[in-house]
């Protein structure tokens, strides 16, 4: 199942905890002022 949809690096890890096999993030990396630092970050907290 992938999720979609309001996820960031706040609710992120508990997305992927509620059986999300993976998850699709747009807004929360391409509106970011450095896009390439919040993937990166978003990445550090899924794999925690």
């Amino acid at each position: 199942m992938v999720a979609i949809g309001n996820i960031h690096l706040e609710n992120a890890k508990a997305v992927i905890n509620a059986g999300a096999d993976c998850i699709a993030v747009v807004s929360a990396i391409c509106s970011a002022d450095d896009p390439q630092k919040a993937a990166y970050e978003l990445k550090n907290e899924i794999v925690k």
